[in-house]
């Protein structure tokens, strides 16, 4: 009988350790795995897999690790929480229909017509999200729960905000490294500082379903915008919530600055998704280039460099490929500048 992981991601956290404990080493990871935790568990079953596995992939499909980091990203980032969003298998050509396929009601032998549409034959290649973390070769050898958990958080926070971020980010035209905004070219508007009127103005320029569109916004911005006193805007909050009849999710990465802040109405219906399973490693040898700035594009040479042997370190990285696709034109909507006093 398998033995269940309470807390989300930490199959990923502990399979890390054991990697690293290993020195790579896939054999003596799942003898290190079974012999801390079971063979039963999901570590020691992962463990395992990898031994019998040339692809990180192959070895989370036959085990519930995967399902377990899924799971502990899905909770929290924009994307997976956007009803109904399409996931579809990534570099397999599918068929969508850009502006909806339509279905009617037809007399015996009659011919079932086709609504005009134009469809779009394409396959989506997955980008890759990547996050290196640091822990001291003394926490890998420790026995407690604790160092796990911040191990886990730290590295699943990581991978949210920038997975956030790239997909909020209205500049973000996918000729980077990450896939394309879904605001990127979405119809928008400017906040008049009225937030009734903002947001009918959010809505007319909206093409999408509206029983499975979502609202998605800063912490800050659903905050302020309970406390303007309307009705409309009290099942919100920093957490999210509710905004006439529509899901609010918030993230701290929407877009914000001195000028206001953004609000998207997006259909989940309308976006493709295209993920494939993590991949895990661990080195304790190398160099490694520390930024100095947050997001600062580190030049060799350039930035703080640290040796792992020496500062007895071992990097622990995380890749997950994933990409996502708006596949209906005005499907989201966006109001900038958003900002909400007490006299709103």
């Amino acid at each position: 009988m398998r033995q269940g992981l309470n807390f989300n991601g930490l199959a990923i956290s502990r399979t890390l350790r054991a990697l690293a404990l290993a020195k790579g080493q896939k054999d003596l990871a799942a003898e290190i795995a079974a012999a801390r935790w079971g063979e039963g568990s999901e570590v020691g079953l992962l463990a395992k897999a990898l031994t019998n596995s040339s692809t990180w992939a192959n070895a989370f499909a036959s085990t519930q690790a995967g399902a377990d980091f899924f799971k502990a990203v899905s909770q929290r980032e924009v994307l997976s929480r956007l009803p109904g969003i399409r996931r579809v298998p990534p570099r397999l050509t599918h068929v969508a229909a850009n502006y909806g396929t339509r279905a009617s009601f037809v007399r015996e032998h009659q011919a079932i017509p086709v609504s005009v549409m134009q469809l779009l034959a394409e396959a989506l290649a997955t980008r890759k999200v990547a996050c290196i973390s640091f822990a001291t070769n003394e926490q890998l050898t420790s026995a407690s729960i604790e160092v796990e958990n911040i191990l886990t958080a730290d590295m699943i926070r990581a991978v949210i905000e920038a997975t956030d971020a790239a997909l909020l980010e209205p500049g973000n035209d996918g000729t980077g490294a990450e896939p394309a905004s879904i605001c990127y070219g979405a119809p928008s508007s400017a906040s008049t500082g009225d937030a009734v009127a903002d947001f009918s103005e959010l809505m007319e320029g909206f093409a999408g379903d509206l029983t499975s569109a979502a609202l998605v916004m800063h912490p800050l911005v659903a905050m302020q915008l309970a406390l303007t006193g309307n009705n409309a805007f009290q099942g919100i909050g920093a957490t999210g919530g509710e905004c006439l009849g529509l899901p609010v999710l918030t993230s701290r990465t929407s877009p914000i600055d001195s000028e206001g802040a953004q609000i998207a109405l997006v259909d989940g219906t309308a976006i493709a998704v295209a993920e494939e399973m993590p991949e895990l490693a661990t080195s304790q040898a190398g160099l490694i280039d520390l930024a100095t700035i947050p997001d600062e594009t580190i030049t060799y040479g350039v930035s703080q460099t640290v040796s792992l042997f020496q500062a007895e370190l071992t990097a622990l990285r995380v890749i997950r490929p994933i990409t996502w696709r708006v596949m209906r034109e005005g499907a989201v909507s966006v109001l900038t500048g958003a900002s909400y006093g007490s006299s709103s």
